[in-house]
């Protein structure tokens, strides 16, 4: 059963701390929260599938929970004014922890435990209800800057003069620099849209989307870095 669609998301912006076990704690707040998990606006999203603890204070009131992050929001220095970064974290519930400090016999239940918690699969669109969006580079060097900066925390901004719909699942058609002769193709969710008024002169055009199985891209564009990295010197 997917816990996302069977809670409620209650809008609520709450001061949080969080950390890793160990690691500095850090700040943000809540912009949603239900009772399987919360969105936490911060500016140091921690990557997918960490785990963390997380303290929530609300006048008098609290308390602190560990949970494991599902997806991370990396948003473009330049859009960080309106569209905030920050990361989904799903609660880690009493019978998950319990299996941890006493697994059970014969594997079972006990294998969920060494990661942490498995974050739910990303949502995989439809293929016949996808739009796609081609990104190319100009240089070797301006896909490094760009795979290292926002590729790498789940995100990227595609110009274009017709973005998708906020939450539209969409398909990116990435065309790394060089002699590599395919495209790679990448799902991702709009989770922003930038269309300026006429004559505004902004010229800031497109979307903001987060890729919706981080892993799987790097694991494919990791290599196409490396290769580029090593050209560029």
């Amino acid at each position: 059963m997917n816990r996302r669609r069977s809670e409620t998301r209650v809008p609520r912006r709450v001061e949080v701390q969080f950390w890793q076990v160990g690691q500095k704690i850090h700040r943000g707040y809540s912009t949603n929260i239900s009772a399987g998990g919360m969105h936490i606006s911060t500016a140091n999203p921690l990557p997918p599938r960490a785990r963390l603890r997380i303290e929530v204070v609300h006048g008098e009131r609290g308390f602190l929970i560990e949970g494991v992050v599902a997806h991370r929001r990396a948003v473009h220095p330049e859009l960080m004014k309106v569209t905030p970064p920050g990361m989904g974290v799903r609660f880690l519930s009493p019978e998950e922890l319990i299996r941890e400090i006493f697994p059970v016999e014969g594997g079972g239940a006990a294998g969920t435990a060494a990661g942490g918690g498995t974050p739910e699969a990303p949502e995989e669109p439809r293929q016949e209800d996808v739009r796609t969006f081609t990104v190319r580079f100009a240089s070797a060097k301006d896909f490094l800057g760009i795979y290292e900066r926002d590729i790498v925390n789940g995100g990227l901004f595609v110009a274009t003069s017709r973005p998708g719909r906020m939450r539209e699942l969409v398909r990116i058609e990435l065309h790394p620099p060089g002699p590599s002769p395919f495209a790679i193709q990448l799902p991702a969710r709009v989770v922003q849209r930038f269309e300026p008024e006429p004559g505004s002169g902004a010229i800031l055009v497109g979307m903001a989307v987060e890729l919706l199985d981080l892993p799987a891209a790097l694991d494919r564009l990791r290599p196409i870095a490396e290769s580029l990295a090593s050209m560029v010197g």
